[in-house]
């Protein structure tokens, strides 16, 4: 296949993808509403966006590896590639080190956002579990 009929498949399927996903989101929404109730459907949006704040952690360096990997693959340059393989290594180690104690942190302001304190303990848990799933992913993350 050449690089045009490469790209173009690349393109069409992250287009459907996003459909997808679009489609997905609207149908499951008003699911999540009905049988969660509008107050716990709100608390878990909380949740989650505390948790998408927790991928800025990342700071981009997932798709910078993958460039600069591919370029040290393509390039047949074993030396650059591990090196650069177990920079991103030490790094991600460091970024799951740090993303533990900001889900702590996190977790211990939840109760200043809410008034509600049942609210506040599932929240609390909610962002504990995905923020400790998120370090653990960061901890797996291999090139």
């Amino acid at each position: 296949m050449t690089l045009v009929g490469k790209l173009i498949r690349g393109s069409t399927l992250n287009l459907v993808e996003q459909a997808l996903k679009l489609v997905l989101v609207f149908a499951i929404t008003p699911l999540m509403i009905k049988h969660l109730g509008e107050r716990d459907y709100g608390i878990w949006l909380l949740a989650m966006a505390i948790v998408a704040y927790l991928n800025l952690l990342d700071l981009g360096i997932s798709s910078a590896g993958s460039r600069f990997l591919a370029r040290a693959a393509g390039g047949g340059d074993a030396g650059d590639y591990q090196i650069l393989v177990s920079g991103f290594f030490v790094l991600y180690r460091r970024i799951a080190a740090a993303t533990l104690p900001v889900t702590v942190v996190i977790a211990l302001l939840v109760p200043l956002f809410l008034d509600d304190q049942e609210g506040a303990r599932q929240v609390r848990w909610i962002v504990l579990a995905f923020g400790s799933a998120m370090a653990v992913r960061f901890f797996l993350r291999i090139y």
